[in-house]
């Protein structure tokens, strides 16, 4: 027994150590950080944007204005205890029982995906710390709440507490934002509007009712549990509130400011990622890729287009900076229609070695299992190739082109961009351009950049660096992702250039820039609702979308290939009148330009390559993986062939008929005894049948045929002998009929 109790003794004695030394270690860690009162409420904050030239964009002062506890509601102070910290009265600044049990979890998933952070330690990490998730943070945090709990009250803490934490939309504290989202102040709020920010504060960028009502809501009803089993509120204010809906305040977009859509995407890209910029009591300087000429002229020309319509614009270069935003109604979520075909339908089939640009498809009606698409103004055209489809924008073809690929496949590549498709994504409507959640201009502009990057996806982005006086606290983590291979790319880039020149988008066509683009157009016969344009060049993106966020009807005339292809193009022509006209984009050294066999293309579908001699109508020139070059060659003209000919009998004459083609002649020789005579040569008798009436009695005649072609150089070039020979004649008069006689 006494064994045994020495053994406990042991055990517990070395834990007792272990902790000690553990709790010595975290002290030495977290002893250089120390309290700071001045970082607990910060009165005032300045964030200053800059343009990529480093020109001021805007300044920006945030200050916080205070709510004495006093003056906030009992319900609104429970929410947050309720969801945040539920003993937050009991304890000393760190709820150890809470701490061990994510301490066990984390240890348990391997992660630190639980904090188990009080009210104290949140203060602490929002005024004192960085985002980071590590030990001597957490530790720094603990002792740092141990000492705010010594020196501050709990009703003092949860006064700077509910001051300062970060609500979204740019709002530090409740009195912030009170008024952005219920245009209230913290002493009018009700049960529910207390859940609401409550629920807002885990994850602002997530939870916010302008990011997602639905996930908002649910988390409402989460806080309002809570707080009903800790006894906050009672059965009927539960049931009462977790059915209400609130009224937000929408903050509409400034006309009187052409430079507001933008900088609220810039200011919303700077929020969404403050989890990740810890919180400063210094001045932010957030350095922009806004060129504020391209932005001038982005606005310029979109400010001349009507204000009866709802309008957006964005230009991003080849590396995802987004270089010029305009719009008059933020940033909506759109149905796409075509302009989804170029990454969702063509480039996987042509990836996926499923079709060619040359490939031949029939446009016609079609029904898949019920769903029959149709094309514009139900006009088809019957046999095209795939690079016509695209071209014309033909539905019928993009649904088959699909159908081959397999929306599961096709949804794999389009996974990798910035356009996100949902489970529910399963209909070949999506050719079209019909999904659930529909996208915004930026992202669908973003995706195209894989065209002029080789087939590799870069995320885009308005800010590049966040500093703090001179500290880095932000820097954009670019991404490539290789969506689709650099041969295509190249392909795709050629289709689409053939769409300015001879398809839906022919209005860019004159301005003598080698601009690539697709339209697209979400309507039906009553009306559109979407029209768009999607261009590039080597250097930049641009997308253009008018309609109405409402949902409201267009006229039918309003279509991708009209408005905002013609505001496209006229600014394409602004960029480009001040700067280097822009080249071709490379094309992959894996893709080639060939020429195959008119003939056997059209009449056969075979694709072989045309004969090196050809003449250039008796050709097609397309492009081509390497990978793909047909091994079988033409040899129409430096080998030619005929027919057999046919050879008559009338009276005393002989005549041969030949069957030629367009461009090959034939010469015939004639024999006799052994004796070779040319006789006939038909591209100096501008005729195909010869006749001999030099025919004699009693013997044999023998024709040799050779087809030949002559090239534009006057070379020539002979195919095999057809060789003809006759009986002998009759030894007597040769009268008619004589050959049939003779047999």
């Amino acid at each position: 027994m006494k064994k045994s109790l020495k053994i406990v003794f042991a055990v517990f004695a070395a834990i007792f150590i272990v902790i000690v030394g553990i709790l010595t270690y975290f002290n030495i860690l977290a002893s250089s950080t120390k309290l700071n009162d001045d970082k607990l409420i910060n009165l005032k904050r300045t964030v200053t944007y800059y343009y990529s030239n480093n020109e001021v964009m805007l300044e920006e002062s945030d200050g916080v204005s205070i709510t004495p506890i006093n003056e906030i509601p009992l319900h609104t102070k429970n929410a947050f205890i309720a969801i945040e910290d539920k003993r937050f009265y009991e304890h000393n600044g760190v709820d150890f029982k809470r701490l061990m049990s994510a301490l066990f979890n984390n240890v348990k998933s391997m992660s630190f995906k639980e904090g188990a952070s009080t009210i104290s330690q949140q203060l602490i990490k929002n005024t004192h710390l960085s985002g980071e998730k590590t030990i001597k943070r957490k530790v720094t945090e603990i002792k740092l709440a141990r000492e705010l709990e010594r020196n501050y009250d709990k009703e003092q803490i949860l006064e700077k507490y509910l001051n300062t934490i970060y609500f979204g939309d740019n709002c530090y504290g409740i009195t912030s934002a009170s008024k952005n989202y219920f245009n209230k102040t913290p002493d009018e709020l009700d049960i529910n509007e207390s859940a609401i920010l409550a629920a807002i504060i885990k994850a602002p960028s997530y939870y916010s009712p302008k990011t997602s009502n639905e996930k908002c809501f649910t988390r409402k009803n989460l806080v309002l549990l809570k707080m009903f089993e800790q006894g906050f509120i009672d059965e009927n204010e539960y049931n009462e509130n977790k059915e209400k809906d609130a009224y937000f305040v929408s903050k509409d977009v400034s006309e009187n400011n052409i430079s507001s859509a933008q900088v609220k995407q810039i200011k919303s890209e700077f929020l969404n990622n403050i989890e990740t910029i810890p919180y400063s009591v210094y001045d932010y300087k957030v350095y922009t890729t806004i060129d504020i000429n391209l932005q001038r002229t982005l606005e310029d020309k979109m400010l001349e287009l009507s204000d009866d319509y709802k309008k957006s614009a964005i230009l991003i270069d080849k590396y995802g900076k987004i270089r010029a935003f305009y719009s008059n109604c933020g940033e909506p979520l759109r149905q796409l229609g075509s302009v989804i075909k170029p990454i969702l339908v063509y480039a996987p089939a042509i990836e996926e070695n499923v079709v060619n640009s040359f490939t031949k498809i029939i446009d016609e009606k079609t029904d898949f299992n019920g769903y029959s698409p149709s094309n514009y103004n139900e006009k088809y055209y019957g046999e095209v190739t795939v690079k016509e489809s695209l071209s014309k924008s033909l539905n019928a073809c993009a649904v088959k082109i699909l159908n081959y690929v397999g929306i599961e496949k096709a949804k794999e590549y389009v996974s990798k961009t910035s356009i996100s498709l949902t489970d529910n994504d399963n209909s070949l409507s999506l050719a079209l351009g019909a999904s659930e959640k529909g996208c915004s201009l930026k992202d669908i502009t973003t995706s195209y950049g894989v065209f002029l990057n080789n087939g590799t996806y870069h995320n885009s982005y308005f800010i590049e660096k966040v500093y703090d006086q001179n500290n880095l606290k932000y820097n954009i983590k670019q991404q490539n992702i290789k969506v689709f291979s650099d041969e295509t790319a190249t392909i795709i880039n050629d289709m689409l250039r053939y769409t300015v020149t001879d398809g839906t988008a022919k209005k860019m066509a004159f301005n003598n820039l080698p601009i690539y683009a697709k339209t697209g157009t979400v309507g039906n016969d009553n009306g559109n609702t979407d029209a768009y344009t999607i261009s590039y060049t080597e250097e930049f993106i641009l997308g253009c979308w008018v309609g109405n966020n409402d949902g409201e009807l267009l006229d039918n005339n309003v279509s991708g290939g009209t408005i905002p292809c013609v505001r496209s193009n006229e600014i394409w022509k602004s960029i480009y009148a001040n700067r280097s006209k822009p080249n071709e984009i490379a094309k992959s050294d894996n893709v080639v330009n060939i020429k195959i066999d008119k003939e056997s293309y059209n009449n056969d579908g075979v694709i072989i390559l045309a004969d090196s001699v050809a003449p250039d109508r008796f050709s097609l020139d397309v492009m081509i993986k390497k990978s793909q070059i047909p091994s079988e060659h033409s040899t129409r003209f430096t080998h030619p062939t005929i027919k057999q000919p046919i050879l008559l009998v009338n009276a005393n004459e002989i005549s041969i008929r030949l069957c030629l083609t367009e461009l090959i002649n034939a010469q015939i020789e004639k024999q006799v005894n052994n004796e070779k005579t040319l006789v006939f040569d038909t591209i100096k008798s501008n005729n195909d049948t010869f006749i001999d009436k030099d025919v004699s009695p009693n013997t044999k005649y023998v024709y040799i045929i050779t087809p030949y072609y002559k090239a534009s150089n006057d070379e020539i070039y002979y195919g095999d002998k057809i060789v003809i020979e006759t009986n002998k004649t009759p030894s007597t008069e040769l009268g008619e009929n004589w050959w049939v006689n003779d047999i």
